[in-house]
């Protein structure tokens, strides 16, 4: 199995506020979707809420929260205590990936085998969750797709990819 992170994030590791992102990069929404379909996807219960607790379609959702009773509608999501049950639930996966938030990035960072970065090349104001800080000695970048700014995206972005060393 090769967790990955997948992440948008700005030159802060700002990942969004108010439980939203402050951007729209719909080339990076595009990357997201190719990305994670057809696999399991694994997130916070605020993350899960900040896309309105409907499941990411044609994906396995399994929300992790420490909330007593919390429960979804949907055949598609699957609602757990903890990280480590995460990672047993979706290990039939040969690449789940972790969708956020910044706890749940935190806490999956020492498990993950690859990160999906993109870094917008911009620093916004009033973010208030982080991506943990890359340590460039554990990861080195195998892939990179720089994306100019345009009529459609306010910022330049890079896609990264890292992996372990």
């Amino acid at each position: 199995m090769m967790l990955t992170l997948i992440a948008a994030i700005d030159q802060k590791h700002t990942l969004g506020a108010d439980n939203d992102l402050i951007w729209n990069l719909p080339d990076d929404m595009k990357h997201f979707v190719r990305s994670t379909k057809g696999h399991a996807v694994i997130m916070g219960r605020k993350t899960f809420e900040s896309i309105n607790s409907k499941p990411l379609p044609k994906r396995h959702n399994v929300v992790i929260t420490r909330q007593e009773g919390y429960s979804s509608e949907y055949e598609s999501v699957s609602i757990v205590n903890s990280l480590e049950e995460a990672l047993d639930l979706v290990k039939e996966d040969d690449q789940p990936f972790c969708v956020g938030g910044a706890q749940i990035y935190k806490l999956a960072l020492p498990f993950a085998r690859r990160l999906e970065i993109t870094h917008i090349h911009h620093s916004f104001e009033g973010g208030d969750a982080y991506f943990p800080e890359i340590n460039e000695g554990e990861w080195k970048v195998v892939k990179e797709e720089y994306h100019p700014k345009d009529e459609n995206h306010a910022q330049d972005f890079t896609i990264t990819r890292y992996e372990r060393r």
